[in-house]
Protein backbone atom coordinates (compact mmCIF):
# COMPACT_ATOMS: atom_id res chain seq x y z
CA UNK A 1 0.00 0.00 0.00
CA UNK A 2 1.00 3.19 -1.00
CA UNK A 3 -0.36 6.97 0.41
CA UNK A 4 0.10 10.23 -0.30
CA UNK A 5 -1.74 13.81 0.56
CA UNK A 6 -2.79 15.55 -2.40
CA UNK A 7 -3.33 19.51 -1.61
CA UNK A 8 -6.67 20.91 -3.88
CA UNK A 9 -7.89 24.72 -4.01
CA UNK A 10 -11.30 23.37 -4.19
CA UNK A 11 -12.27 24.13 -7.72
CA UNK A 12 -15.85 26.25 -7.60
CA UNK A 13 -15.73 24.97 -3.65
CA UNK A 14 -14.29 26.99 -1.40
CA UNK A 15 -10.82 27.06 0.11
CA UNK A 16 -8.41 24.12 0.04
CA UNK A 17 -8.56 20.73 0.89
CA UNK A 18 -6.27 18.19 1.70
CA UNK A 19 -6.64 14.89 0.17
CA UNK A 20 -5.50 11.42 1.07
CA UNK A 21 -4.53 9.03 -1.37
CA UNK A 22 -3.68 5.36 -1.50
CA UNK A 23 -2.98 3.02 -3.78
CA UNK A 24 -3.22 -0.80 -3.21
CA UNK A 25 -2.90 -4.04 -5.39
CA UNK A 26 -4.68 -7.62 -5.15
CA UNK A 27 -4.87 -10.36 -7.13
CA UNK A 28 -8.02 -12.62 -7.35
CA UNK A 29 -7.35 -15.73 -9.18
CA UNK A 30 -3.82 -14.88 -10.52
CA UNK A 31 -4.33 -11.72 -12.02
CA UNK A 32 -3.30 -8.56 -10.81
CA UNK A 33 -5.26 -5.64 -9.93
CA UNK A 34 -4.65 -1.72 -8.58
CA UNK A 35 -7.01 0.38 -6.88
CA UNK A 36 -7.40 3.91 -5.66
CA UNK A 37 -10.70 3.15 -3.75
CA UNK A 38 -11.29 3.15 0.03
CA UNK A 39 -15.34 3.14 0.04
CA UNK A 40 -17.92 2.80 -2.10
CA UNK A 41 -19.50 6.57 -2.47
CA UNK A 42 -18.91 9.46 -2.39
CA UNK A 43 -14.93 9.67 -2.86
CA UNK A 44 -12.52 10.15 -0.08
CA UNK A 45 -12.68 11.90 2.56
CA UNK A 46 -11.17 16.29 2.28
CA UNK A 47 -9.41 17.86 5.33
CA UNK A 48 -8.82 21.40 6.21
CA UNK A 49 -5.07 20.32 7.10
CA UNK A 50 -2.46 18.02 5.87
CA UNK A 51 -2.03 16.42 9.94
CA UNK A 52 -5.70 15.59 9.61
CA UNK A 53 -5.56 14.00 6.33
CA UNK A 54 -2.42 12.02 7.50
CA UNK A 55 -4.08 10.87 10.19
CA UNK A 56 -6.84 9.32 7.99
CA UNK A 57 -4.17 7.96 6.56
CA UNK A 58 -1.72 6.22 9.33
CA UNK A 59 -4.72 5.41 11.93
CA UNK A 60 -7.20 3.73 8.86
CA UNK A 61 -4.02 3.11 6.54
CA UNK A 62 -0.67 2.44 7.45
CA UNK A 63 2.13 2.44 4.61
CA UNK A 64 3.22 -1.17 3.84
CA UNK A 65 0.46 -2.88 5.70
CA UNK A 66 -1.54 -5.31 4.77
CA UNK A 67 -4.93 -4.70 4.00
CA UNK A 68 -8.07 -6.85 3.42
CA UNK A 69 -9.60 -5.86 -0.01
CA UNK A 70 -13.32 -6.36 -1.05
CA UNK A 71 -13.56 -6.93 -4.29
CA UNK A 72 -17.21 -7.57 -6.44
CA UNK A 73 -16.57 -11.38 -7.54
CA UNK A 74 -18.31 -11.14 -10.94
CA UNK A 75 -16.11 -7.93 -11.41
CA UNK A 76 -12.84 -8.29 -9.74
CA UNK A 77 -11.21 -4.76 -10.46
CA UNK A 78 -14.35 -2.78 -8.42
CA UNK A 79 -12.86 -2.92 -4.96
CA UNK A 80 -12.76 -0.98 -1.82
CA UNK A 81 -11.01 -1.30 1.45
CA UNK A 82 -13.96 -0.69 3.62
CA UNK A 83 -17.31 -2.13 2.40
CA UNK A 84 -20.34 0.04 2.83
CA UNK A 85 -21.24 3.37 1.25
CA UNK A 86 -19.56 6.49 3.15
CA UNK A 87 -21.94 9.34 2.57
CA UNK A 88 -21.34 13.29 2.38
CA UNK A 89 -22.30 16.00 5.49
CA UNK A 90 -25.17 16.89 3.40
CA UNK A 91 -27.26 13.31 2.77
CA UNK A 92 -29.17 14.23 6.00
CA UNK A 93 -29.53 17.36 5.20
CA UNK A 94 -31.07 16.79 1.94
CA UNK A 95 -33.13 13.65 3.31
CA UNK A 96 -35.02 16.06 6.24
CA UNK A 97 -35.51 18.41 3.80
CA UNK A 98 -37.15 15.94 1.39
CA UNK A 99 -38.97 14.30 4.55
CA UNK A 100 -40.25 17.77 5.45
CA UNK A 101 -41.12 18.71 1.69
CA UNK A 102 -43.69 15.27 2.01
CA UNK A 103 -44.66 16.50 5.36
CA UNK A 104 -46.04 19.84 3.95
CA UNK A 105 -47.41 18.40 0.53
CA UNK A 106 -49.72 15.82 2.88
CA UNK A 107 -51.23 18.23 5.09
CA UNK A 108 -51.65 20.65 2.12
CA UNK A 109 -53.48 17.99 0.18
Amino acid sequence: MATEIETSDGGEGPGIADIPELCYEYAVDWVSYASSRSTFGNGEPSYSTRSKAGSWLDDDFPVDAEVTVHYDPDQPATSVLKPGVRHSVMTPVFGLAWLFGSVIFLLSG
